[in-house]
Formats: structure tokens, sequence, C-alpha cells
């Protein structure tokens, strides 16, 4: 039993557990929605779940509640890591996320412009976005297959080119996929983010206010016509992250930034460290249950088969992650190379640069997250969208998997090949006379 014990806390831990998880989600909800078992599915994301409070009665099924509301924690979750990282981490170095940026711009213009080749003129234009996003959960659980062979400047680099990502999934989100705008509503969000503000100014740094304003914020976001999930980005914002001394604490609480000694405290990398748990072990998985559910019958036609994937969503889809995701990524990589004269970062050349490309394009979560806002109430165009997401990311996996093996080994090849004549004595192989 404590063999078992320790088995589980060990890969509870691994960075590949979380894609695991979600992995296992997705086949879940795919073998019940082909299965006998579709009626319990369905009736699972119909479920009817009621909040009031007084008058106030909010009645939705829970695949909205998953969707509405508790997404919002994962991007609470991601706005912290963005601002950690822009302030204290590798992004808050301009001249190392020059590169990174380009190349993610790349991977965002290129994987929508194949979408719009296969659907340009036609209303399914509106789920441009979904092949230009990367699941960092995912992506993170592939590289972490590698354990210390990967270079560490590598897996650094595809943090940053997910995050980056993520940050052009949420300005997507908000620009692109927003309803007709209720201004009165829009208002009271523009004044709980003033609150907050006000909040983060005064120096308070416990906890409770930022998050219930932010669950009224929520509220009025919900009737703005903005996506709600946006206001975990609005209270990431303004959620303190300097780290100060705090006599109650014995110890430093949640992530090291190197600052964090005995007795210091940052409210945000607490509240991250909170959220890190819940988010990857409960809420992605519950999403990925909840919008994986891909019906074969509905997504490969019998009288279409597989030429489905050269036509349509779900050919703009797949392309896009598989091709467009490592041809944005290596495009904006090598314009970024000939128009700054610079090399790329120690140890990354790039066949190294493609394989990363092609793990990016594992889009997963975001992408299923845009298609579901983009085609809201058409299951159809969902379903088609879901089967180019699935087989993409997987491919995707499994190619950038195979083009990092190589590399990697290769790379290991090279470098000791290189400390071997190193060591060599000068004048050792010389032909004697």
């Amino acid at each position: 039993m404590d063999k078992i014990q320790k088995k589980l806390g060990k890969f509870f831990h691994s960075d590949s557990a979380v894609g695991t998880l979600l992995f296992l989600a997705a086949l879940l909800a795919i073998l019940m929605e082909n299965s006998d078992l579709s009626h319990l599915y369905h009736g699972l994301l119909h479920l009817k779940i009621d909040f009031s409070i007084g008058d106030l009665v909010l009645s939705h099924d829970l695949h909205y509640w998953v969707n509405e509301a508790l997404m919002v924690l994962f991007f609470l979750m991601v706005g912290l890591e963005i601002k950690r990282e822009f302030l204290t981490g590798q992004l808050a170095n301009v001249n190392y996320i020059i590169l990174p940026t380009v190349a993610a711009v790349g991977g965002i213009i290129i994987p929508a412009s194949i979408f719009w080749l296969f659907n340009g003129g036609t209303e399914a234009i509106a789920g441009w976005a979904i092949p230009t996003a990367t699941d960092i959960a995912f992506a993170l659980g592939v590289v972490a297959l590698f354990g210390k062979r990967l270079p560490s400047n590598v897996k650094l680099f595809i943090l940053t080119l997910a995050v980056i990502d993520d940050i052009g999934a949420i300005f997507i989100i908000a620009i692109f996929y927003s309803e007709s705008i209720d201004v009165l509503s829009l208002f009271y969000v523009l004044v709980g983010g003033g609150v907050m503000a006000a909040l983060n100014l005064a120096d308070v740094r416990t906890l409770t206010p930022y998050m219930f304003i932010g669950l009224l914020t929520w509220f009025f976001m919900l009737q703005t016509g903005i996506h709600p999930t946006l206001v975990g980005i609005i209270i990431a914002a303004f959620v303190p992250l300097k780290v100060k001394q705090d006599p109650r604490l014995p110890q430093a609480f949640g992530m090291d930034l190197g600052e964090t000694r005995l007795g210091y405290v940052s409210p945000a990398i607490k509240l991250e460290a909170s959220l890190h748990r819940h988010v990857s072990f409960i809420i992605l998985p519950l999403f990925a249950f909840m919008n994986a559910g891909l019906n074969f019958s509905e997504a490969i036609p019998a009288n279409v088969g597989w030429g489905i994937l050269f036509s349509g969503i779900t050919g703009g889809v797949f392309w896009g992650l598989f091709i467009g995701k490592p041809l944005g990524i290596v495009s904006g990589a090598i314009l970024w190379k000939a128009l700054s004269r610079e090399q790329f970062p120690q140890g990354i050349d790039l066949w190294g640069m493609c394989g990363m490309g092609f793990i990016c394009g594992i889009g997963f979560t975001m992408s299923i997250l845009i298609s579901s806002i983009a085609f809201e109430g058409a299951d159809a165009f969902i379903n088609n969208a879901l089967g180019g997401i699935m087989l993409g990311s997987l491919l995707s996996a499994i190619t950038g998997s195979i083009i990092l093996f190589y590399w990697v080994k290769r790379t290991a090849r090279l470098q000791q090949a290189e400390a071997s004549a190193e060591a060599t004595p000068e004048g050792q192989n010389q032909p004697t006379e």
C-alpha cells in the first residue's frame, strides 16, 4: 500500500501528470459519446445546477458552469503565471522575449491563414482562431517525458512560447469573440477592476477582498457579452506579487522566486500555488471531459470519410495545428534571425526549433475553449472542430516528440565528439616519420 501511495505521489508531482489526466478525461468522453453510455454523458452535460441569492437566480447546466465559471480559475492561474514571469522571471528580460514573441506571432498568423483557406467566405470562418492556441499543460507534459535529456533552455523556450501564445489567445477572445456589449454592465466591470486596483495601491495583501470583488465582476461580465473567463486575468493583474515579510508565517508559502525567504510571502504566489493543484487535477480534466465528446459518426460522415481532413472546419483546424503551427513558429524564428543577425539561444538550432514548433501544435484545452465560444449553439460545427483538434494535437505531439528525440541524440553525439576532440592532446594523431 505504501508503494502505491509513493508511486501516486510521485506521479501527481510530475510535469506529465496533468497531460496524462487530460488525455484520459478526453478519452473517457469520446468512449462514452460513441457507446451506449452517450445518454448518460449528455445527461451529465445538461445537468441543471441552480444558484440563488434572494430574488437573483442563476440556472444553467453543468457544461455551462464548467466553461463559464470554473475556467475563470484556470485563466486566473494563467494570469498569475504570466504576471510572475513578466515581473520576476525570464520574460522580464526584454531581449530574451523578442525571439519567442516573433515566433509565437508567426504561430498565430499561419494557422489562422490556413483555416481561412479552408473556410473563407463561409459562416465557419468564425472559428479562425481555433488552431492558433497552445495547451501549456499538454505541451509541458510531453516535454517532461524527456526528463533531463532535454536541455533546460529548450524547456524554458517552449514555456515562453506557450505563455506568449496564451496572451495572444486571451486578446483574441477579448477582442474578436465578444458579442454586442452591454455598456452598463461593462461600466460595473470597470468599477470592479478599479476597486481591485485601489486595493492593490493600498497594499491590501489579504486575498478575500480581491476574490469577493472578482466574483461580483464575473457576474457583471456575464451580462456584458464579453467572455466571463477574462475576469480571471483582471483579478490576476491586481493581486499583489511583491514579497513582504509576514511575521505570522514561519516560512514562505508556495513557489520559490529566488527572493522568497523564511517569513516572507507574496499573495500572488500564495494564490497561484493554491490554485495549481485544483485547476490542474480537477478543473482542466473536468473541462476536457465536458468538451471532448467527439462523435465519430458526425465528425467523419460515411459518404466523406477521411476526405473531411481536406475540407471545411476539420481540415482547417487539423492542418492549422499540425502544419501551420510549426511552420509559423519556425518561419518567425528564421525571420527574427535574418533581421536581427543574432543566433538562436545556445543549444538550439533549426531542428530543435522545428521540434518545439510541433509541440506547440498541441492545441487541445485552449482550442476547445475557443471552438465552444466561436460556434456556440452549433453542435455540428463544434464536433467538426473537435475532430481537427484531437487529430491535429495528437499528430503534433507524436511528430514533435520524434523530432526532439532524434535532435537530442544528435546534439549529445556532437557534444561528445567535441569533448573528445578537445581532450585529444595536440599532435597525438600526427603520423610518425
